[in-house]
């Protein structure tokens, strides 16, 4: 008997393989079902296996992430490529002087099953502050630090360290 276990879920469509920069990291991010999740995680994979950049496809809230991850030092750099169809983000990666990883790790945290909220008084700490909360506020997608600030509370999206 020889038989092969599948790698694609029959009930969700394949993410287009041409995303990511080369073959190894398209099959770990097809393998991971994590491209319609949210887009850092993607960037979680891309430093495990050591990429310079990753591709996701663009939204509104993925460019706010990834606009939150270069202010905070955890990248290098993203721009929005445009297509014909919704874009892609390119995601270019940061690693320290001896070749570790910047981002040691994201968990998401609020999911479409159970969104998980935080009230001004109850916002979370990271790693006592070495690790950032992505807060979506009714001022916009910010960090556990500046919603604390605005005195505001919100859906907390991910941790990131």
């Amino acid at each position: 008997m020889n038989s092969t276990p599948s790698i694609v879920n029959p009930v969700t469509p394949a993410p287009t393989i041409t995303l990511a920069p080369n073959v190894a990291s398209a099959f770990l991010l097809v393998l991971a079902g994590f491209i319609p999740l949210l887009g850092p995680t993607i960037v979680k994979f891309g430093t495990v296996i050591v990429n310079s950049s990753v591709y996701v496809p663009a939204s509104n809230i993925k460019k706010e992430l990834s606009r939150i991850l270069l202010e905070e030092g955890f990248v290098r750099g993203y721009d929005v490529i445009e297509d014909e169809k919704q874009g892609i983000i390119r995601i270019q990666l940061k690693y320290g002087q001896s070749g570790e990883r910047v981002i040691q790790g994201i968990k998401r945290i609020s999911k479409p099953g159970l969104r998980i909220y935080a009230e001004k008084e109850e916002l979370p700490r990271v790693l006592n502050g070495l690790g950032i909360a992505i807060i979506s506020t009714s001022k916009g997608i910010v960090t556990d630090k500046v919603a604390r600030k605005e005195n505001v509370g919100g859906e907390v999206i991910a941790y990131i360290w």
